[in-house]
């Protein structure tokens, strides 16, 4: 199921959401870093969640291919993941910010808006927007110094927060 819904993510979701790197998604997961890295297993969580939420028919396709999950709407596994998520990270979470975490932020932002949960969603655009002023990306030199993959992920992290309230 995992398999599937990363699959729906990069071919369905990803045009409208960019929020990661594909490859360097893609080559962390198949490398497991999910099993110690809890940054990338929040943001693995959230690029689910934004799938099944965000994507008609995700959520049936879920429950086809495994009948005993325990969720009976997207906004329940919703609810579920965000609750892993808080469970899971760490106190220290937030003070060495990284794009990874606001694509965790945007991503939940989606799915909350897809299920209708409209305070959630700018609760965790709050967040995303607070990440974003950390890592100082609303300014030409928060650039300096990043590598081409991150200042790429970086300008569209900037754009797609600012276009995510209009």
């Amino acid at each position: 199921m995992v398999e599937h819904l990363i699959q729906s993510y990069v071919d369905h979701l990803y045009p409208l959401a960019p929020a990661v790197h594909i490859p360097s998604f893609l080559a962390d997961y198949r490398n497991n870093r999910q099993a110690h890295d809890l940054k990338f297993f929040a943001l693995l969580i959230s690029v689910l969640l934004a799938t099944v939420c965000s994507l008609s028919g995700e959520f049936d396709r879920c429950k086809e291919v495994d009948p005993a999950l325990r969720f009976t709407s997207c906004k329940e596994m919703l609810e579920a993941g965000e609750w892993l998520i808080r469970q899971l990270i760490p106190a220290d979470y937030y003070d060495d910010p990284l794009l990874e975490q606001w694509a965790c932020h945007f991503l939940i932002m989606l799915a909350s808006g897809e299920q209708a949960l409209m305070r959630r969603a700018n609760m965790h655009h709050a967040q995303a927007t607070s990440i974003l002023r950390q890592l100082n990306l609303h300014r030409i030199s928060g650039y300096q110094g990043l590598n081409k993959i991150k200042q790429q992920l970086g300008k569209k992290a900037l754009w797609m927060n600012f276009t995510a309230v209009r």
